[in-house]
């Protein structure tokens, strides 16, 4: 299933407003993923970094949003960071962390950095997260496997390629990845697309549309 069909088919959620109540009218947008695992010298997982890079047209609406609303874009996206991992920390941050098949909740973020950068010319809004374990899980001859997705497909999330799945440490060239991309039956796929924009699926649809990254030490 090509990654650019699936994210024509649905919209991003403005963070403004909340997980529950997207701004009506909002156009089709989507988010490009980085995950980070940190994994110290005992193969034990002790952090995960996450890297939202929301597309241009979305990044241009709400930077001028955050002018308008707080008169200065370093406040104005402070303020927002803050809002955002607010507003998701009910839903999990949009993040599964399974290790040999036992969930795993994430922790509340270190922090959270909503900054402004460059991409091909053009401003584009990246959110970091960081998520550090409150014991170290242990990885040797164990399966991680890791879905990044809003339930109600309500917002495309996906990394570009398996580049954009990083582990850190001192043993991470030992270290295997695998990135499955999804493959939603046609019905899903045209139920998806016959949403209006201001519509959001029945909650589980975006399981259907979410990649499984899998790293194995």
């Amino acid at each position: 299933m090509s990654r650019f069909f699936i994210l024509l088919m649905i919209v991003v959620l403005i963070v403004f407003n909340g997980y529950r109540n997207p701004a009506i009218g909002h156009p089709h947008n989507w988010i490009s993923l980085d995950s980070s695992f940190v994994v110290d010298s005992q193969n034990r997982l002790i952090a995960i970094e996450q890297r939202w890079e929301f597309d241009a047209f979305y990044s241009e609406i709400t930077l001028a949003n955050l002018l308008s609303q707080y008169g200065d874009e370093t406040t104005g996206l402070r303020l927002t960071a803050a809002r955002f991992s607010k507003n998701l920390r009910g839903v999990q941050y949009f993040s599964t962390l399974q290790v040999d098949e036992k969930s795993i909740p994430l922790p509340k973020p270190d922090q959270a950095q909503l900054k402004r950068v460059s991409r091909n010319g053009q401003s584009i809004l990246a959110l970091k997260m960081r998520f550090t374990m409150k014991s170290p899980i242990e990885l040797k001859k164990r399966t991680l496997k890791w879905w990044v997705y809003d339930p109600t497909h309500y917002i495309a999330m996906a990394h570009n390629t398996i580049e954009n799945a990083k582990i850190i440490g001192p043993n991470a060239a030992h270290c295997v990845k695998q990135l499955i991309e999804p493959d939603p039956s046609t019905e899903l796929i045209l139920y998806a697309q016959g949403l209006d924009r201001n519509e959001k699926g029945f909650d589980g649809l975006g399981t259907h549309f979410a990649q499984e990254l899998r790293i194995r030490c």
